[in-house]
Formats: C-alpha cells, sequence, structure tokens
C-alpha cells in the first residue's frame, strides 16, 4: 500500500474503530445474566461500574432489588442513567 494511501486511511480507520467501541454504552442495555426479568446491581455495574448502592435503590423504584425495563427508561428519561 502506498504511504500517502496510509496516512489518509489511518486516521479514518481510528476514528471508526473509536465510534464502534463506543456503540455498547450508546445504546445498550444491561444483560440479565440470571434469567430473572430485570437486572440487579452487579448486572447494572456491567454497564455503569461506578453505579453506588443508593443509585441503585432510587433506579429501582419499586424496591424489589431489580430494575425492570420501564424503570430502566425511566432513570434515562431524567438523566440518572445515559
Amino acid at each position: 500500500m502506498p504511504r500517502s494511501l496510509c496516512r489518509r486511511t489511518t486516521p479514518l480507520a481510528a476514528a471508526c474503530a473509536l465510534a464502534l467501541a463506543a456503540l455498547p454504552a450508546l445504546a445498550a442495555d444491561p444483560q440479565d445474566r440470571n434469567g430473572d426479568g430485570g437486572f440487579n446491581l452487579a448486572e447494572m455495574r456491567t454497564l455503569w461500574p461506578d453505579l453506588g448502592e443508593d443509585a441503585f435503590a432510587v433506579i429501582d423504584a419499586n424496591g424489589d432489588g431489580r430494575v425492570d425495563a420501564e424503570e430502566l427508561a425511566a432513570a434515562r428519561a431524567v438523566g440518572l442513567l445515559p
């Protein structure tokens, strides 16, 4: 590959790699690893590692120890989660 082509494609490739790496955090939901239909604190921390117990308690509006799809959507709507 000619050097001039490498100089033009390398920044583009780097930008694409960065954009693809950010996609999971932008649109992903946590994985329901235990299959209970909601997300416990450990499952939520797969995407938001700094999520504390107090913040989780606020997001878990009904206090059942797991965040369901409605609670997750509500938390995002008010800016508690990206």
